[in-house]
């Protein structure tokens, strides 16, 4: 889906909501560890469609299952996406994770800032799985 949504024209945009995957292990707590290969496509996927993690406030997780300890399994499913384009018209643009409801999943919250017409540097973005890619030296003394 997020590669077909790629295919139009250069824009800026932001997807957000239940991905059903995490893109780092850490973001899992209990339960079967997860299959390093699913959470490597999805980080291949956005980097493929040049879209970056708008991070969050509040809770670490966003969906929970199991009432007992030793039976909690709790993983950030949900989260917001958005390209260069959009994370520059909207710098202070965020999510928030909100408290929990009935719901198996917490509720996100957009928060949105424009800049109005003033001109600001590019948002400088790093994501952590960038510092396993083996060219990742000469890239950096590239820049």
């Amino acid at each position: 889906m997020l590669r077909k949504l790629n295919q139009e024209p250069i824009s800026p945009w932001i997807v957000g909501g239940d991905f059903n995957e995490i893109m780092f292990t850490f973001e899992k707590c209990g339960g079967v560890q997860r299959d390093p290969r699913r959470i490597e496509a999805f980080q291949e996927v956005l980097e493929e469609c040049q879209l970056f993690d708008l991070g969050y406030t509040g809770v670490s997780y966003t969906w929970e299952r199991g009432n007992l300890l030793e039976t909690n399994i709790r993983e950030r499913l949900d989260r917001g996406l958005a390209n260069e384009g959009w994370m520059n018209l909207f710098p202070m643009g965020g999510i928030h994770h909100l408290p929990y409801s009935t719901y198996d999943h917490y509720p996100l919250l957009l928060t949105i800032e424009s800049i109005s017409g003033h001109l600001k540097s590019p948002r400088f973005h790093f994501e952590a799985w960038w510092t396993l890619e083996e060219d990742l030296e000469s890239v950096i003394k590239e820049s």
